[in-house]
Formats: C-alpha cells, sequence, structure tokens
C-alpha cells in the first residue's frame, strides 16, 4: 500500500515540476476545455464575458480572440497607461502602452487574466499595442505589435518598427519582444514610406500555412497619422521571418485594413474602414474592398453588394465557415462588421437609437453578395454599440467575438457612454433564430 502511494506522490510531484506547459496540458484540467458543442444542441448557446472593464476612456482597446488546438480561448488586447479621448492610435512616442491577454477553459470565463504578452513597458520608449494574432501551423499563437512611434511624426527620423512575440503553451508564458528587421520593409523604403501601424485583431493562417495580415503606412512629415495605403505582411515560416507582399493605396480617407479571408480561388478578400479627421465613434462611411490575386500582388478594388453603406469607423474582421440554410449547405465568408442604426425601446419605454451596433453577415460567392443575418450580436446587451471588434470561427462553429461595446446605446468620451472590452461566445442557430445552423466540417 505504502509503495502504490508513494508512486502516486511522485506522478504528483513530476507534474507540478514540468512547468504550467505540462500542467495545463495535462488530464487535471482537460475536462475544462470540452467546451465544443454539437450543432443539434446550439439553438440558444449565447455567452458573455467580460474581458476587461474601464472607468477611463480608451484605457483597454483593440481586441482579438484565437482559440488554440488544445481549446484554450485567448483574448488578446492593448492597454494604455495614459489613455486619451481623442486618439484612436496609441502608440505614438509618448504613450505607454502593453498588450495583454486573458485565457478561458471553458469559453463562460476566464481562468487567468492580464498576462503580458512580451515584455512588460513602462516608458513610452518600450511600448508595443495594436496586437495582431496568429496560430501557426503547429498550434503556436504568434502576436505583432506596433512599437515606438508608430504613424505619428514625432521626433525620430528612422523608420517606425513592428515586434512579434510567441507562446508555445497556450498563451501562459511569452517570449521576449523581438523586433522585425528593417530589410523586411524595404518594399516601403524604397518610396519613403516610413511609418507603419499594425492594424488590430486577428491574422489570418493560409491554406498552405503562411501567416498574413495588413499593416497600415505613411510617409513621415505629413503632419498628422492618416495612413496612405496598406501593405500585406506575411510569414512562410509559422512567425519567424517576415515579408512585405502586395499594398493599396487607399485614395481616401480610410484605415484599419484587414484580410477577411482567403477565398476558393486562392485570392485574398481585404477591407478597409472610412474615417473622419476627428474622432468621432458614431460616425459611418462606406467599407473598400479589395482584391490581392496573389500574397504578393497588388491589391485591387473590388465591389461588393448586399452590405449598408455605412458602417464603423473601428474595424471589421471575418473568416470562412460552412452553413446549411433553407436546408442548402455552403461554405461562406462570414464578416462581423458594424449595421446602420437601429431603434432600440429600452426597460423603461422609452425609444434610443443604437449606433453602430455589431452586425454578422454571410457570402456564399467568395465575397460579391452578403446578406446579412443580423444586426443583434446574441440576446444579451440588445442596446449596445460597438467599435474595433474580431471574429474567430472556434471548432465546433461557434463564433467567438471579441468587441468593444459600448455600456449604453452609442460611445464617446462622454460620461456614461464609454465602452468596454467583452468576449461572446454565440452559434449562427442563435445568431439567426434558426434561420442558419453550422454545416460542419
Amino acid at each position: 500500500m505504502f509503495k502504490k502511494y508513494a508512486i502516486f506522490s511522485f506522478f504528483i510531484f513530476l507534474l507540478s515540476a514540468c512547468g504550467t506547459d505540462y500542467y495545463y496540458s495535462s488530464f487535471v484540467i482537460r475536462r475544462d476545455l470540452h467546451w465544443l458543442t454539437p450543432s443539434s444542441e446550439q439553438a440558444n448557446l449565447s455567452d458573455h464575458l467580460s474581458i476587461a472593464s474601464s472607468y477611463t476612456f480608451n484605457t483597454y482597446t483593440s481586441p482579438s480572440v484565437i482559440a488554440t488546438p488544445a481549446n484554450y480561448i485567448l483574448t488578446i488586447y492593448e492597454v494604455r497607461d495614459n489613455p486619451n479621448f481623442n486618439k484612436v492610435l496609441g502608440v505614438d512616442g509618448s504613450s505607454v502602452v502593453n498588450v495583454k491577454l486573458n485565457i478561458s477553459l471553458d469559453a463562460k470565463s476566464f481562468k487567468e487574466r492580464a498576462f503580458t504578452v512580451g515584455k512588460s513597458a513602462s516608458i513610452s520608449a518600450d511600448s508595443k499595442g495594436s496586437p495582431i494574432a496568429f496560430l501557426n501551423a503547429k498550434g503556436e499563437v504568434v502576436v505583432l505589435a506596433i512599437g515606438g512611434f508608430g504613424l505619428s511624426d514625432g521626433n525620430a527620423k528612422s523608420e517606425s518598427e513592428i515586434f512579434k512575440s510567441k507562446s508555445t503553451n497556450n498563451g501562459y508564458q511569452w517570449s521576449d519582444w523581438e523586433k522585425l528587421e528593417t530589410n523586411v520593409f524595404e518594399p516601403l523604403l524604397k518610396d519613403k514610406y516610413d511609418r507603419y501601424y499594425t492594424n488590430p485583431g486577428n491574422g489570418i493562417t493560409l491554406k498552405n500555412g503562411t501567416l498574413a495580415c495588413m499593416i497600415d503606412f505613411k510617409r513621415r512629415g505629413t503632419g498628422n497619422t492618416n495612413p496612405e495605403g496598406a501593405a500585406i505582411l506575411y510569414s512562410t515560416d509559422g512567425g519567424e521571418k517576415w515579408q512585405i507582399g502586395g499594398k493599396m493605396m487607399y485614395n481616401g480617407k480610410y484605415r484599419s485594413a484587414r484580410i477577411i479571408a482567403e477565398r476558393t480561388d486562392g485570392k485574398l478578400l481585404i477591407a478597409a474602414v472610412s474615417y473622419t479627421d476627428t474622432v468621432d465613434y458614431k460616425y459611418k462611411g462606406p467599407l473598400k474592398w479589395g482584391i490581392a490575386d496573389t500574397i504578393n500582388s497588388d491589391i485591387k478594388d473590388f465591389s461588393v453588394t448586399g452590405l449598408p453603406t455605412a458602417n464603423s469607423s473601428g474595424t471589421v474582421s471575418g473568416g470562412r465557415i460552412n452553413y446549411v440554410y433553407n436546408n442548402q449547405s455552403a461554405n461562406g465568408i462570414i464578416l462581423l462588421h458594424s449595421g446602420p442604426d437601429r431603434p432600440y425601446v429600452g426597460p423603461n419605454g422609452l425609444p434610443y437609437t443604437v449606433v453602430n451596433s455589431s452586425s454578422v453577415s454571410v457570402s456564399k460567392d467568395e465575397g460579391q453578395t452578403w446578406t446579412t443575418i443580423t444586426n443583434i450580436v446574441g440576446t444579451q446587451y440588445k442596446d449596445r454599440a460597438s467599435y474595433r471588434q474580431s471574429l474567430f470561427v472556434l471548432k465546433d462553429g461557434t463564433l467567438a467575438l471579441a468587441l468593444e461595446e459600448g455600456n449604453s446605446y452609442d460611445i464617446s468620451s462622454a460620461s456614461g457612454q464609454h465602452f468596454v472590452l467583452v468576449l461572446r461566445r454565440i452559434s449562427l442557430d442563435a445568431l439567426s433564430e434558426g434561420t442558419y445552423k453550422y454545416g460542419g466540417l
């Protein structure tokens, strides 16, 4: 009996001595990671989690969400130590900004909160922000972030800096920030574009394993932080080395381009949001759409139909999903975006107008035409506005949505109309009240 007890005790000692990587992937919590839900049980699936709440405007921003092969759900976001009401971009050479994350094991709560990605900054020169999260072919999580002075002119004459960090154990530990080499950006530098900014949210992993995202760029000396265009930034080796691919010129007031999806023909579907010179969380404008024939080709204009002509100046996000509609199966592209103003009657019986509410649309013809599923994301907090947002399609076909969600029917820097970061896991079935369902792998 004593011998059996000694062997068991030694085994427990080995588990605890192996570090968080082995410990958190062992049988100890494996049952907590069984949150995947069959399509037949998704009719009412709608969970709402608070990522970070703040009474100071613009403290927690720019969320992204990703799930690892071991079913850990990570929300990655920016934290500003000295937030400014009138700045959408946090990293500017004078602010102190860090990248944090929360970890959920059950898709209903966060087991751990506010882990730091990379090394924490205490001065502006070390700031990192506007994170882009990727899942590589090994199941590792890679994060890119802007550092230094971003798109601001600043006092520095050298180019902006983009950094990377990686976790091999589901977000519990991260490598120190490592700067991407200057020669990565030579295709932009040769045209004097020396200011860059990582467009926050989820990057995309292509079918061949390539990691790809968009970064905004401009020339130093323009006197503002308005980008002139966007370029594809990609890695073919899981996030170690990076290259600049095709680019698009905005030719207008656009920013925050995102790769929405890889089409079945291998082309990349891209969208950017419009904006005004002043920070206005109620602003609505048209999306700018583009298509890249290959990862290195210039991005051409692309026309779509079926979407509202006015979207938030926050962000858009997308992915691919199999779904069933009218008893017919399709593999389509799903889009998280803003919808038109929506009337809402509060519990007090008074009418309100929800500005820039999150909406979900789907396209079955590779992005040419769209059908809006809903402009009410979930059954909770129907009165809430939104701004920056990210979407990740989970293994079971449910949607993980990381949102800057207003705590009211619109967002402004006025008292009582702030936003907080939330994670929503919801099914197509619940979003559409049974009209759309997940179609399986």
